[in-house]
């Protein structure tokens, strides 16, 4: 098998993963998006916020 076939079937299967994954647990991916907007906004945020009183 070469290796540009192998990395589209791998691509093709990652991607049906995905979709069936995202079909099933629709709640689950939306609370981790959730959670991981939460965890990357606070450091954000505080960081907004200490630039704020510095300037």
């Amino acid at each position: 098998m070469n290796d540009e076939g192998y990395k589209i079937a791998k691509l093709v299967v990652g991607v049906l993963a995905m979709l069936v994954f995202a079909m099933v647990s629709e709640n689950a991916i939306n609370t981790y998006y959730k959670l991981t907007a939460v965890k990357a906004g606070v450091p954000a945020l505080e960081a907004a916020c200490i630039f704020n009183n510095n300037t």
